[in-house]
């Protein structure tokens, strides 16, 4: 607990990971489906597609982050409220 607090995890910037990863991984799936859906294959789309894979993953991955960090916070808080309670 002291060293959750010692590292001074933020909820906000925690949400704010995880929603930024999360448009970044929707905007590139959209960009690969509208991709394939509009373009013949040539190197450019595909140069286009391993860019749009290549920030899906990095959003994937700052989702999961923000979302683990989220996670964290919450069980630490839920500890501590159990923890300062005193049954009547």
């Amino acid at each position: 607990m002291q060293l959750l607090r010692k590292r001074d995890y933020d909820q906000a910037r925690a949400f704010q990971c995880f929603l930024c990863g999360g448009v970044t991984a929707i905007s590139a799936m959209a960009t690969l489906v509208i991709s394939n859906a509009t373009h013949s294959a040539t190197l450019a789309q595909d140069l286009l597609n391993l860019i749009a894979l290549a920030l899906l993953i990095i959003g994937l991955v700052m989702a999961a982050y923000g979302y683990i960090r989220l996670l964290i916070i919450r069980l630490s808080n839920f500890a501590n409220d159990n923890g300062n309670r005193k049954e009547s």
